[in-house]
């Protein structure tokens, strides 16, 4: 069997900060970490040559996140490697950490528990495929159906008849003529009211069957509900996750008591296996990463061999808790969505949060127009368009500070933090009403200057193009956005090629993109998804692969991300003249 120790000859980078997986994989591995990662990638290409070392053409099954932790065992410095769930379809692979619980009492009772399910699963299936339930639906669906149509029809020949009574009451008629058409519209009345008293009547007996049959779906429903909760519970009582100090863990303390569960998953990402197994056998962790080996899952967007941070909504309450003498909150200690520098102290060893991100005083801003009623600023990269759950100072912050009479929300729209450009302000209620209308309604036209990574024409051989897929947030890590045929909202872009160039021997091309719909983080996951263009914009924090902002970054192009809001065209509501304000893009 393969020992879970590789060691390291890397003495020379012990005094680099110790790092634990940086919130922000783009920016802060520690040296150790990166070398122990790029030597399991080279394992990873023993075990996987179908899958390709280049960062853009991963092709073959859905990849997997991996992790390494470097460790100090004694006088000996090596690395751990752990992968997130399953791989290939095992918990236990040889040569990585084993999962966080006993194998054989995970594998029963998740297959009593499916067995267990799907008793409830077939009894409710039977209940709504019985001949009854689906005969019920019918004539409910039959009967609607011929009531929109008949009140449809008698509603038309009523308005006929009303304009044929009108047109006779123009005319000079006599009181008994006023009285019969009188009695004709009362008589119209009673129709219609006669036929939806009659229409209630019998879907009123359809229902009342059909309430029968649903309140013993309701009973099935709510029987799987809690055994899927009780279920969950017993799964999770059966990790064996370790704190720095030793002592165990328990994901779900509160939820036996009603309280909520944690994320489905919580304990099978990389980083707590690792942490814990470090623990567990004694090591001092010393530096940390994860990085996604294959192909992207479907709707997210992952880059084969790139770094990532630790997801939001498992990792980023489970690492702290296993860290910590005590439990931090989210805001002290968040390794998905930092504000500040964190760091905890476990004997003679610092385990510290890399945050990147520096304070924003807004005094980059800049206004490009102005009236009574409105102004446009040009937002600098790295300043909030609102506050967030940091003190970091917002460009509403700002607009209260620059015009204090101004009353109402202010901002119409947003920008993304690492997004710069146009953005426009309202400066009283009602031109803020007016200006989000023309947003809503789509009468207001956008261009965003973009530098991706790679050369369109060699990629699409065309020039120009739409992109059009549905978009919603990735309740999993937050605030990631995904690509989602069922959930999804619709979002449609337009891009324009300008400019195909290289920055350092690597290639980028220049985008004019013209958002249709404004969903959030559209133009980034359009650009870096495989279902769209596949081509991320460079210095993206969230979807550019870190390899590839490494290589940029470490040139000095890309200290921010390559997107800038830099035309708005719209007609004035208030004024009703054109307003088309331009700002070239800084890089």
């Amino acid at each position: 069997m393969q020992s879970t120790f590789t060691e390291l000859e890397t003495e020379s980078l012990l005094d680099e900060p110790v790092t634990l997986f940086p919130s922000h994989s783009n920016h802060g591995i520690q040296p150790l970490a990166k070398i122990a990662a790029e030597h399991l990638q080279l394992r990873l290409e023993c075990l996987y040559p179908q899958v390709p070392s280049t960062v853009s053409g991963a092709t073959g099954a859905e990849g997997k996140m991996f992790g390494v932790l470097v460790v100090r065992r004694g006088s000996r410095i090596g690395y751990l490697s752990a992968f997130s769930g399953k791989l290939n379809g095992s918990w236990s692979v040889d040569g990585f950490v084993p999962p966080p619980f006993n194998v054989n009492d995970m594998e029963d009772m998740l297959s009593e528990g499916e067995q267990k399910l799907e008793t409830i699963d077939k009894n409710i299936e039977s209940v709504k495929c019985s001949g009854q339930y689906e005969n019920l639906l019918d004539q409910k669906k039959k009967l609607t159906r011929d009531f929109d149509r008949a009140i449809a029809d008698l509603q038309k020949e009523h308005r006929k008849r009303k304009l044929q009574r009108r047109a006779i009451r123009l005319k000079m008629c006599s009181e008994d003529h006023l009285i019969e058409l009188s009695r004709q519209s009362q008589y119209d009345k009673r129709q219609r009211k006669q036929l939806r008293a009659q229409h209630e009547v019998e879907l009123g007996k359809i229902n009342s069957n059909l309430s029968e049959i649903n309140e013993e779906l309701q009973t099935l429903r709510l029987q799987r509900q809690g055994l899927s909760r009780s279920l969950q519970i017993r799964y999770f009582s059966l990790f064996n996750l370790l704190r720095f100090d030793g002592q165990r863990i328990e994901l779900c303390s509160t939820a036996v008591a009603g309280g909520t569960l944690p994320a489905a998953g919580t304990g099978e990402c990389a980083a707590p296996k690792l942490l814990s197994f470090a623990f567990q056998k004694g090591y001092k962790p010393l530096a940390g990463t994860e990085f996604w080996w294959g192909s992207s899952p479907a709707g997210h967007v992952r880059h084969h061999g790139s770094f990532y941070p630790p997801c939001r909504s498992k990792c980023a309450t489970l690492l702290p808790r296993m860290l910590s003498p005590e439990k931090p909150s989210i805001s002290s200690l968040d390794v998905a969505n930092p504000s500040k520098e964190a760091g905890i102290s476990i004997g003679s060893v610092e385990f510290s949060v890399m945050h990147p991100e520096q304070f924003h005083n807004a005094t980059g801003v800049e206004i490009v127009y102005e009236d009574s009623s409105m102004a446009i600023v040009n937002k600098p990269h790295g300043l909030l368009s609102v506050p967030g759950k940091s003190d970091r100072t917002s460009l509403l912050d700002w607009a209260r500070d620059n015009w204090p009479a101004a009353s109402g929300p202010l901002l119409v729209h947003r920008l993304d933090m690492d997004t710069s450009g146009l953005l426009v302000i309202a400066l009283n209620p009602f031109a803020h009403k007016q200006l989000q209308k023309l947003f809503m309604e789509r009468l207001v036209s956008k261009s965003y200057s973009a530098l991706v990574h790679g050369w369109v024409s060699r990629k699409f051989g065309v020039a120009d193009g739409i992109i059009s897929l549905p978009l919603r947030v990735d309740l999993d890590d937050r605030p990631r956005q995904m690509v989602c045929e069922q959930y999804g909202k619709q979002a449609e872009t337009h891009w324009q090629t300008l400019e195909e160039t290289t920055l350092f021997d690597i290639p980028v091309t220049r985008l004019l993109l013209q958002p249709v719909t404004g969903r959030t983080h559209q133009l980034r996951l359009h650009m870096a998804s495989q279902q769209g263009l596949g081509m991320p914009i460079i210095g993206d924090p969230l979807y550019a692969p870190s390899v590839v902002a490494h290589e940029i970054s470490v040139r000095h192009v890309a200290s921010r991300m390559m997107l800038h809001a830099e035309k708005l065209e719209f007609v004035h509501p208030l004024t009703h003249k054109p307003v088309l304000v331009q700002s070239k893009a800084p890089f």
